[in-house]
């Protein structure tokens, strides 16, 4: 557990623009409070399944605030700590607000979103990891039902990542121009999902801590799923914790041998059945360049790609298929071994 656009602008307009005021009544504020709520209570009992390995903290309350068009909410500050007391990582993922309507559809919420422009985390012997995030933008729609955001539309541009220590690895630098996410399942009869789940990104930057960098035009990964039935929060959440035994000696390295490999297997396909009639996932990268440290070779990648995709899986007969391709590889002053695929 430690472990996603559509090219129509008009959507995003017509649905996230609060026009009509919302009639502030009690059973709008419990409505909300309840999905808010089950979604903190979802992931701090997950990670109370881990025990000392990883927990989550929550400083202060969620509220909900009626405005003349919409509801204010606020979640609590939250930090996440991994490692036993003393000796911990904290995450610090500060406070999330969000402006919430009634949706078109009953059960629904639309909502735009806002992000904390700067996070940290504090590791051991003293590594922090800093990310900033420049301009933000970020609207979805919450499913009651199902208690989690079936739609999202979210774009962070100007991203920086920093990691500092006392390693020699250290210091690294990681900056992006844009970084998108994009997710629209919609269902026809109210009970299976359709619809593309993507993230993106690009003119990233990594330098490490010597001579050289990587840089890359694009990343994106786009995905697809085809007739999902969708399990809710609760449902997904009782799955987990039919396993929380296992979790537990997974995440302890003094008793993860004793784990039961049937055990772990059982877990891992009970939690990832999901009920769909397709699935299908590209990678693709572009303007992929090495710029390699002293006495190693440059390289060079135009694009690459790769790529499956299943159908029928709930018919008697499907098709499979897979994709992958690459162009314009270069390597400067290529070792013999590299001549025969570049």
């Amino acid at each position: 557990m430690r472990h996603l656009r559509l090219a129509f602008s008009l959507f995003s307009l017509c649905i996230f623009t609060f026009t009509y005021p919302a009639q502030a009544n009690e059973a709008d504020i419990q409505a909300l409070k309840k999905v808010f709520q089950d979604l903190l209570d979802y992931q701090k009992d997950v990670m109370a399944v881990y025990g000392d390995a990883m927990s989550l903290s929550y400083e202060g309350e969620l509220t909900i605030t009626p405005q003349e068009s919409y509801y204010a909410v606020k979640l609590p500050h939250m930090k996440f700590m991994a490692g036993p007391v003393g000796d911990q990582s904290v995450f610090d993922f500060g406070v999330i607000t969000a402006n919430a309507m009634r949706g078109d559809k009953e059960g629904t919420w639309k909502m735009a979103l806002a992000f904390p422009p700067n996070y940290t985390f504090s590791g051991p012997e003293g590594s922090t990891v800093s990310i900033t995030l420049g301009q933000q933008n970020s609207v979805g729609i919450l499913s009651e039902k199902l208690g989690y955001f079936t739609n999202l539309d979210m774009t962070f541009g100007n991203v920086a990542v920093a990691v500092n220590g006392s390693s020699p690895d250290l210091p690294i630098n990681i900056s992006m121009g844009e970084i998108k996410f994009f997710q629209n399942l919609f269902s026809k009869d109210g009970e299976l999902y359709t619809g593309p789940i993507n993230v993106s990104a690009n003119n990233l930057t990594f330098k490490p801590n010597e001579d050289g960098v990587f840089t890359l035009g694009e990343f994106a990964g786009n995905s697809t799923i085809t007739d999902m039935d969708l399990p809710s929060l609760q449902e997904y959440k009782a799955k987990v914790m039919k396993h929380q035994e296992t979790l537990a000696a997974m995440s302890d390295p003094a008793s993860a041998e004793m784990a039961d490999p049937n055990a772990i297997i059982a877990m891992f396909a009970d939690l990832y059945d999901f009920k769909m009639d397709g699935f299908g996932i590209e990678y693709v990268v572009k303007n992929a360049a090495l710029q390699g440290a002293e006495n190693q070779p440059d390289f060079k990648l135009a694009s690459g790609k790769f790529g499956f995709n299943i159908e029928g899986l709930m018919k008697e007969s499907g098709v499979f298929g897979i994709d992958f391709g690459y162009n314009g590889i270069e390597v400067q002053d290529e070792p013999p071994e590299y001549k025969d695929i570049v």
